[in-house]
């Protein structure tokens, strides 16, 4: 049976590598540097169109991939064919994936995992990627630290596509959640090209963002060690007011 239709399938797959290059993130290199440091098969969930996945296999680094949306996964196909790659790509939920191997190192980039917002979903992938991960094999989750609640309308894209001169625009109205972690939208996506034919999409979106010590203490309960801490870039130690941050652990 085919899967449900994933958030990030239509409109937001087609749109999303134009927003991530106009972020000009630099977290490669952290994710390069854990790679390097791990052993055995790697895995990356949430790996969406390959913006880690792809440059690392460029490097040789032996690294899957796993993503809900079918959408994404075949744009990053599409990019691997045109650099010479041919990417194993997992269609599945991180909350429910049983892909019969284990990993050295699983990871999850841009605070993807901030995604599983409803009850029981991060736990569910926490548990996931314990029981693929080879005994002392490492989890590397990228968060987003806790934000202040929405008060109204957000226009969080507004920007030009270098190839055709659309306009796009991403456009987020706030929606309740008795969760104070979780911050819940209703997102809107536009494609406004030259000749004005406007294409858009509507869906709602939810991102739980943990305390940091409440997220460690999670991690624990779901039978991981080595539990730590770190800046976004895992360069020291977690430092207050950081809107994101890096968490380490290992399995037993």
């Amino acid at each position: 049976m085919p899967l449900p239709r994933a958030l990030y399938d239509g409109l937001l797959a087609e749109v999303y590598d134009d927003y991530t290059d106009a972020d000009n993130r630099d977290d490669l290199v952290l994710w390069h540097r854990l790679c390097g440091e791990g052993h055995g098969v790697k895995l990356e969930l949430a790996s969406g169109t390959g913006r880690i996945l792809l440059p690392l296999l460029a490097e040789e680094y032996p690294v899957e991939g796993l993503d809900n949306s079918a959408d994404m996964l075949a744009r990053c196909r599409d990019r691997g064919t045109e650099m010479g790659l041919a990417p194993v790509l997992h269609e599945a939920d991180m909350t429910t994936f049983t892909l019969g191997r284990r990993y050295g190192l699983i990871f999850c980039a841009a605070g993807s995992l901030t995604l599983l917002a409803e009850p029981g979903q991060m736990e569910a992938a926490l548990e996931r990627s314990r029981e693929h991960l080879e005994p002392g094999g490492q989890l590397a989750l990228a968060m987003d630290a806790p934000a202040k609640p929405a008060t109204g309308k957000v226009l969080a894209r507004d920007m030009r596509r270098d190839g055709d001169g659309a306009r796009l625009r991403c456009i987020l109205d706030p929606l309740p959640d008795a969760n104070p972690e979780v911050a819940r939208w209703r997102m809107t996506n536009e494609v406004v090209p030259p000749d004005g034919a406007t294409r858009r999409e509507t869906a709602d979106i939810a991102f739980r963002r943990p305390a940091p010590h409440t997220f460690a203490d999670m991690l624990r309960a779901r039978g991981f060690a080595d539990v730590t801490l770190m800046d976004a870039h895992g360069t020291g130690p977690i430092r207050a007011g950081e809107e994101a941050y890096l968490a380490l652990a290992r399995a037993g």
